[in-house]
């Protein structure tokens, strides 16, 4: 009997033939960014990256496709998401500074912060430390302080 590219007999499981001899006869992709390397490979990898962030958070988070709806609201983005300088940059309706996301004002700061600080993977790292994890991936203004502010709360610390 075949199931799912396996055959499955008397002798136990094993792989079809015919399709371990398709995916060795699949061609290797090429792509800008495998054709070029070092320095000039800086500009595909960070989209590359941009993008990554995007889909990743989209998945992960619950309202994340709101945030871009927000910016024009907090004069601390309107002006960048109107008029991207050479500091930010404007990838699917979501302000970015660099490679990281710029985050309005609003309870997602707290969130993020939060999750970096004492999620899941985290274990209550000092301010230092979840500052570093938190500005790794986004932007905010005066995100330190705010930091130092959320994790003054932390019932565990």
């Amino acid at each position: 009997m075949v199931f799912l590219g396996c055959i499955v007999g008397e002798n136990g499981m094993s792989m079809d033939p015919s399709k371990v001899e398709a995916i060795k006869a699949w061609p290797v992709p090429k792509s800008t960014s495998q054709s070029k390397t070092g320095a000039s490979n800086v500009v595909a990898d960070a989209l590359s990256r941009r993008h990554t962030l995007l889909i990743e958070l989209d998945a992960r988070m619950l309202g994340f496709e709101h945030i871009n709806k927000l910016y024009k609201a907090y004069p601390e983005f309107a002006k960048d998401i109107i008029e991207p300088t050479g500091l930010y940059t404007v990838q699917d309706g979501y302000l970015l500074k660099g490679n990281r996301l710029c985050i309005p004002n609003g309870s997602i700061r707290e969130l993020l912060v939060c999750e970096a600080h004492g999620g899941a993977i985290a274990g209550h790292f000092r301010v230092n430390k979840t500052n570093d994890i938190v500005s790794e991936h986004f932007y905010w203004p005066k995100m330190s302080k705010d930091v130092q502010e959320i994790m003054a709360k932390c019932v565990v610390c």
